[in-house]
């Protein structure tokens, strides 16, 4: 089974778009102040903290962009007896999911724990990937449906459940 949508034009959810642009308009300054005090404080106990700080600092000030990336891409899911594939088309391979249907714990729609929205995942061990991350849950709901029936039809070894 192949599955396949352009980001541009299925309908997206902006609040997701809004709370990680808000996010990184403060991160951004925040890291760039304590790259600042990073030169400042050698010798000091703060130069480990913000040591620490600019690690994740600068993994949030790209990644967070690298991510908006992804809103605009074409993705793709495959799914057979033996792999499960999910890749940006458009997109370097570092972006893409392959792992053995056999070593899939489940694909799950709906709230994984206490998250505030719906989500569409295929956990593998304790990775997840999250899928149609940008869409309405409407169509991510129509991408469940179509996996779920796909998985009774061809009789894959996977669990799937879902909302």
């Amino acid at each position: 089974m192949v599955i396949q949508w352009d980001n541009r034009k299925i309908p997206r959810s902006w609040f997701i778009t809004v709370v990680m642009a808000g996010f990184w308009i403060v991160w951004t300054p925040v890291t760039l102040l304590a790259t600042y005090c990073f030169f400042l404080s050698f010798g000091s106990w703060a130069f480990f903290f913000f040591l620490v700080w600019l690690v994740f600092g600068y993994v949030g000030v790209i990644g967070i962009p690298l991510k908006w990336v992804l809103r605009w891409s074409i993705e793709r899911i495959e799914l057979d007896d033996e792999t499960y594939v999910h890749r940006y088309v458009n997109l370097p391979n570092w972006f893409s999911h392959e792992w053995p249907i056999s070593e899939i714990a489940w694909i799950y729609y709906g709230r994984n724990n206490k998250e505030s929205m719906t989500t569409l995942n295929v956990q593998y061990g304790n990775k997840r990937d999250m899928i149609a991350y940008w869409a309405l849950d409407d169509f991510r709901q129509t991408i469940f449906d179509a996996i779920q029936n796909h998985v009774s039809e061809t009789e894959i070894k996977v669990a799937v459940s879902g909302m």
